[in-house]
C-alpha cells in the first residue's frame, strides 16, 4: 500500500506522454509570434518605477497649514523642516519650500533663491483667482551628503503678494522629471 500511494505521487507530477506535444506545440506558438513580444515590453514597461524625482500619478497630497497663515497642498510622506519664516518639504531631490517675509521685488527674490539659476522666464499668471508671478530657470542641487554628487533641476516659483507681505513658493525636481500637474495642483492649492 505504501509503495503504490510513492508511486502514484511521483507519476502525477508529469502529465501523461499524449499531452507533452500538445504543450510543446502550444508554447512554441505563443513564444514565436510577433503580438507575443509587444505585450510583453508594454507589461514591463507598466511596471518599472517613476524616472527620478517624478511624483507619481497616484501620489496623495495632504493640506499644511503653517503659523504664518497660508496653506498648501503637500505630498504625503515628504519630510519637513522649519527654519524661521521658511517651511521646507523634500523628498531625494524633490522639494517644495515656503518663505514668507516682506514684499520685494521678484529679482530680490530670485537672487535669493538661486545664485546660479539659467534660463530665467517671468510671467504673470492667475492661479484659483489670484494674481501670482510665475518664475521658471534651472539650477544645480547642493551636494548630496551620501552620494557627493548633484543633480541639474527644473526650478518653478511662485511669487504671491498679499497687502505688505509676500509668499514665495519654490518648487523643484530633477531635470527632466514630469511634475507638470502635480506643481499645478500644488501652486493652485496654496491660500493665505
Amino acid at each position: 500500500m505504501r509503495f503504490g500511494y510513492v508511486a502514484w505521487v511521483m507519476t502525477s507530477a508529469f502529465p501523461p506522454l499524449r499531452v507533452v506535444p500538445a504543450l510543446l506545440l502550444a508554447c512554441a506558438l505563443l513564444c514565436g509570434t510577433a503580438s507575443a513580444a509587444p505585450a510583453w515590453a508594454v507589461t514591463i514597461a507598466q511596471n518599472e518605477p517613476n524616472a527620478a524625482g517624478d511624483i507619481p500619478d497616484t501620489q496623495a497630497f495632504v493640506r499644511y497649514t503653517a503659523r504664518e497663515g497660508y496653506s498648501v497642498l503637500i505630498p504625503e510622506g515628504w519630510s519637513r523642516l522649519v527654519n524661521g519664516l521658511a517651511t521646507t518639504f523634500t523628498s531625494h531631490y524633490d522639494g517644495v519650500r515656503v518663505v514668507v517675509g516682506p514684499r520685494t521685488s521678484v529679482a530680490a527674490v530670485l537672487r535669493g533663491l538661486a545664485g546660479h539659476a539659467s534660463g530665467v522666464k517671468a510671467a504673470t499668471v492667475s492661479l484659483a483667482g489670484r494674481r501670482a508671478t510665475r518664475l521658471t530657470f534651472t539650477s544645480d542641487s547642493g551636494l548630496d551628503p551620501v552620494t557627493g554628487k548633484t543633480a541639474h533641476l527644473e526650478d518653478e516659483v511662485y511669487v504671491f503678494d498679499k497687502g505688505p507681505r509676500q509668499a514665495v513658493l519654490h518648487l523643484w525636481a530633477p531635470h527632466g522629471a514630469d511634475n507638470a500637474d502635480q506643481w499645478r495642483k500644488i501652486a493652485q492649492s496654496f491660500r493665505w
